[in-house]
């Protein structure tokens, strides 16, 4: 079973002024991307400077969070809607892809899917939002701790690096599109070893530190934070992004961090309309939705409980 974009439910929208918002503009995108790799870049420095001092921790801590929100960075460029230029948005794809860890041909495809499919369950299935720790405290740790995303990644990477296609490369990839998949998967498992190669030759781990890693060791604080009450606790298995999908308004900087993907239930129901125009898309479009979330504590309270009693309810199934 197939489901595709124009099934889901559509809010109203003038057709001059949806054709306005899904316009790009490369003066503000290549301002934005600037700023991140200066942030980056500065974090960065202050980090190596604190190499060998108690400082190395909070300053790793930093970088490591804003590291880590190269995985919006990753998302936006997936979509080919940041710059006009289709080989800027997949040059920057790829790098971001890297840096998130996020094998890019896979990705684009299963990425895809996630819109036509999301929070479907059965058949079609959305692999990427799936949480399949089920009831177990340890596996739930293990899962935002990164370690199971990272594991799970390294596992589809071997296997296509050996031209073995998993289920979700079956399902989601197209047959004309596996060749891509392979090598490209071998350029990261290459990639990985010569960043491993280098720290042991070096006798050091600030490698693995600067790249990889801090998906491990700073995405909890920010990146789940703000991410994952995008689709937590809602609905599965319907047609309507209402109903799976939320909005959490956050402060100028974390809006900057996360390329206003707190305007989630906005980007899922026009994917075609880069990330800085989201702002203007919910206003002419706000009084069909549900009222987002004013900030990520109102939306913490109503979710917590939400997924005790859902974890509850599925304890005793």
């Amino acid at each position: 079973m197939k489901l595709e974009l124009n099934e889901w439910w559509k809010p109203e929208i003038d057709s001059d002024a949806l054709k306005e918002l899904t316009s790009r503009r490369d003066g503000y995108a290549w301002a934005h991307v600037s700023g991140y790799f200066i942030l980056l870049g500065i974090t960065a420095y202050l980090a190596l400077l604190s190499w060998g001092s108690w400082w190395a921790i909070p300053a790793f801590y930093v970088y490591g969070t804003v590291y880590s929100f190269s995985n919006p960075r990753w998302h936006e460029f997936s979509h080919r809607t940041v710059f006009k230029s289709r080989r800027v948005n997949m040059f920057f794809y790829e790098i971001f892809s890297f840096l998130c860890f996020y094998e890019s041909q896979t990705f684009r495809w299963t990425h895809a899917n996630h819109h036509r499919r999301t929070i479907h369950t059965t058949d079609p299935y959305d692999y990427e939002i799936q949480v399949p720790y089920g009831n177990s405290p340890i596996k739930s740790i293990y899962e935002f701790s990164g370690l199971r995303p990272i594991f799970s990644e390294y596992k589809k990477l071997i296997l296509h690096s050996c031209n073995i296609m998993t289920p979700l490369a079956k399902d989601c990839i197209p047959k004309n599109h596996w060749r891509r998949t392979v090598l490209s998967s071998r350029v990261y498992m290459g990639l990985s070893v010569f960043i491993v190669a280098i720290s042991i030759y070096f006798s050091t781990v600030l490698p693995l530190l600067f790249v990889i890693t801090p998906n491990l060791y700073a995405r909890l604080l920010l990146n789940w934070i703000i991410g994952f009450p995008q689709h937590a606790g809602l609905k599965e298995n319907v047609l309507d992004h209402r109903e799976n999908t939320r909005n959490v308004m956050v402060n100028p900087f974390f809006g900057f961090l996360c390329m206003n993907m707190h305007y989630h239930l906005d980007h899922h129901m026009f994917p075609q309309v880069p990330f800085y125009n989201l702002p203007k898309l919910h206003e002419k479009i706000k009084e069909q939705l549900p009222k987002p979330h004013p900030n990520l504590w109102s939306c913490y309270k109503e979710l917590v409980p939400l997924l005790l009693k859902q974890h509850r309810v599925a304890t005793k199934a």
